[in-house]
């Protein structure tokens, strides 16, 4: 015993389970991207090539600190040339001109001896990258 319906009888329902569906997608979708790490196997090979890339990252922010480090360290480049080559042009603006023409090393001498335009220009001219 089938029952035949007709378009207008259903189409309330339908149209409602459209509604329904679309709001229902759009919920459901983000729950999807954290749930790959709980998929055995999967979910595993997903935390080790996040943490692959966080470490990375990282390694790779260190080593441009220490080759920039280094770099100016063996080169004695004065600090006008290390911040036209490693840092925003605006440090200009911050930066004691009295040490334009001294390298990073004679910066930093003078820094520890006490020297307040050395303490400046020696946190301006940070060699961290950020």
């Amino acid at each position: 015993m089938s029952q035949e319906f007709s378009y207008p009888d259903y189409a309330p329902q339908l149209q409602d389970s459209f509604e329904t569906s679309d709001l229902d997608s759009l919920t459901v979708q983000p729950a999807f991207a954290g749930t790959i790490y709980f998929v055995p196997g999967i979910g595993q090979a997903a935390a080790v090539l996040t943490g692959g890339f966080i470490i990375a990252g990282g390694l790779y922010l260190a080593g441009s600190w220490l080759y920039d480090s280094v770099n100016s360290y063996l080169t004695a480049e004065t600090a006008d040339q290390y911040i036209s080559n490693n840092r925003k042009g605006t440090i200009r603006r911050e930066f004691p001109t009295e040490y334009l023409d001294k390298t990073l090393n004679e910066i930093e001498k003078d820094a520890k001896s006490g020297n307040a335009a050395a303490k400046k220009a020696k946190k301006t001219t940070d060699r961290w990258p950020f």
